[in-house]
């Protein structure tokens, strides 16, 4: 196997067993998509204001509600880069014989699989509450598959943008700028 494909497989690794060892953050973020499902969904759908072609409401936000906490995680995966290289941890991770380009896409992939997870949490719930999807396998495995790319995306654009800032303050700033703008 290829040294960096290697290096990459690592990283997904270390954030599995972040996972595997702290799940209350997982948790914590699964909580706001479901209110947003179990709660403003019902909610709005009562209104009837908002036309969806004949789709439930709560049927019609769930696959936005899904994208978008999912990638909202992973803007902030450039902010735990900066964290790293604060408390040391980067230049240890940096002194290994992993190219640096194998570390960026093996976070950001990172990002993909912890978003993955977050959202195999929501799908049950929304199960639950009577959420419809088209049953088929092959359209649930691509939306999986747009939501590790698309947060793999957002990871990778937050750690290159993480890589020029010096401080965890602009770091911050940042992040909560691009929170504004989604």
């Amino acid at each position: 196997m290829n040294d960096s494909l290697r290096n990459m497989l690592v990283m997904i690794e270390l954030e599995l067993r972040r996972l595997r060892h702290d799940r209350t953050e997982l948790y914590f973020r699964a909580a706001q998509p479901i209110l947003w499902i179990v709660v403003y969904g019902p909610v709005m759908s009562s209104v009837r204001a908002i036309p969806t072609g004949g789709i439930p409401y709560t049927d019609f936000i769930t696959p936005g509600v899904m994208i978008q906490s999912t990638t909202f995680v992973s803007i902030f995966f450039g902010l735990m880069m900066v964290w790293e290289r604060d408390s040391g941890i980067l230049k240890k991770l940096l002194v290994t014989p992993a190219s640096r380009y194998a570390t960026v896409i093996g976070r950001s992939m990172a990002s993909g699989t912890r978003a993955i997870f977050q959202a195999l949490m929501i799908v049950p719930v929304a199960l639950l509450i009577g959420v419809r999807f088209v049953p088929n396998i092959g359209y649930f495995l691509l939306a999986l598959l747009i939501i590790f790319l698309a947060s793999g995306g957002f990871a990778a654009v937050s750690i290159l943008v993480a890589s020029f800032m010096k401080t965890r303050d602009r770091s911050i700033s940042y992040n909560h700028a691009a929170v504004l703008c989604e």
